[in-house]
């Protein structure tokens, strides 16, 4: 029951975390996942790994009597591992099934409220969308969150890290973990999610940056447990009551040449590694040891910007152009620009991402301000709505006379809908 209540706080901290750091919001997306990614690994590398050791230690035997925990724990002895090893195997399988349970719940509710949409059919053509977006919204799939995928597997890692030298069925388990998450991760990406966005090698960087502190954790607290007296020489106090631990004769600060010593050995040149990293890395290269790493200047055979655009991006940019221009009075590109859009061809290489710096061009902000391209838009309120976005992105390109007259008065289909509303209220 333990296990299975830390797997749940840990997705009532995910999803806490997630919208309490979009709430507070970033200069940059880029920031915002970082920082989204961060914050719930460490809340969920507490919960998993700290807080349950630390409710059940008891320090005083340890050496460390100042810490106010006084658990039934004085170290890793049969009653730990039968306690507090089998919650943290528990915990780490339930981790690494997980995946495919949250799939389910997703899937399932996914094809709830399609039916539900359809006017609880299992098929047909009906909906009861007023928009395109809003329709798109639901069959579509969700956004692909990649943030807390990261928390999670670097939560497993640190686990594993942590206890694995105590509990070494945490290794295949984390194995076991990974295995489901990347087979499970490609199905849905396929089948599942939209298509996520190009993201770049920044948050991966930062996970692998945060990665090289596991094996820290897996020296130290290996020592501890490779050092256990009980455990190696059968040496163990005895039991006066129940409700006491028993004398461990194992304390932080004793020491002794033994099976443990290596571990602490590496966890200090570990230590010295990852905090003076660039001063052990100059020293290496002044040495002769390691070469001095230099950026090769790599030709990709780009071709200009606009041989970089590919067919569909060229197709929706051209055609928003020719409606601005004819129904709007909006000219962004000059005409050799233009020109060039229209009869220009894509290289061998183009982008597969934002072609322009145009704000609804990026998938996320057309959807926010309900922005239908020219080639999607069925009704007149989508028209209208999506016009006036266009209106308030490109002001600067509007005449003078009508910027200054612009206003942000409902459109006339949101008034026509209003007065038939009013007038049947007053038949009624």
């Amino acid at each position: 029951m333990v296990s299975i209540s830390i797997v749940v706080i840990n997705i009532v901290l995910r999803t806490l975390m997630l919208s309490l750091l979009t709430w507070i919001g970033f200069h940059t997306e880029s920031e915002q996942t970082s920082a989204i990614m961060t914050s719930i690994f460490v809340v969920q590398f507490f919960n998993t790994a700290i807080l349950l050791i630390l409710t059940n230690a008891n320090t005083k035997y340890a050496g460390l009597g100042f810490l106010p925990f006084n658990g039934m724990y004085a170290d890793l002895n049969f009653e730990w591992y039968n306690d507090i090893g089998a919650s943290f195997i528990v915990t780490m399988l339930t981790a690494a099934v997980f995946p495919i349970i949250e799939f389910c719940i997703a899937f399932s509710m996914k094809t709830v409220f399609k039916f539900l949409d359809r006017g609880c059919k299992f098929s047909g053509e009906t909906t009861k969308k007023n928009t395109i977006q809003a329709y798109i919204n639901l069959y579509s799939g969700p956004e692909y969150a990649m943030h807390f995928k990261y928390s999670g597997m670097m939560n497993s890692v640190f686990v594993c890290f942590m206890y694995g030298i105590a509990i070494p069925m945490l290794f295949p388990i984390c194995l076991l973990g990974f295995t489901i998450l990347y087979t499970v991760e490609k199905l849905m990406i396929t089948y599942f999610f939209r298509k996520p966005p190009m993201f770049d090698e920044k948050l991966n960087s930062s996970a692998i940056t945060k990665m090289k502190y596991a094996p820290l954790f897996m020296m130290f607290f290996g020592y501890w447990c490779m050092s256990n007296v009980q455990l190696f020489t059968n040496t163990s106090g005895e039991i006066i009551s129940a409700l006491e631990p028993v004398e461990t004769y194992h304390s932080m600060w004793s020491f002794a040449v033994n099976q443990a010593l290596p571990l602490m050995v590496m966890g200090l040149v570990l230590l010295m590694i990852v905090f003076f990293d660039d001063l052990v890395r100059n020293t290496l290269i002044k040495c002769g040891i390691l070469e001095a790493e230099e950026e090769d200047e790599v030709d990709e055979g780009l071709g200009t910007y606009w041989e970089c655009l590919n067919a569909h991006d060229r197709y929706v940019w051209y055609l928003d152009e020719v409606h601005m221009q004819r129904n709007l009075g909006i000219s962004t590109l000059g005409p050799e620009a233009f020109e060039i859009l229209k009869d220009g061809k894509a290289g061998k290489k183009t982008m597969g991402t934002t072609p322009n710096y145009e704000i609804i061009s990026n998938p996320r902000y057309a959807e926010a301000f309900q922005y239908v391209p020219v080639d999607y838009r069925d009704t007149e309120e989508e028209k209208e709505t999506s016009d006036m976005v266009l209106k308030i992105m490109n002001l600067a390109y509007l005449p003078e006379a009508e910027s200054n007259a612009f206003n942000f008065k409902p459109s006339s289909s949101r008034r026509r809908t209003t007065m038939a509303a009013k007038a049947s209220i007053n038949q009624a």
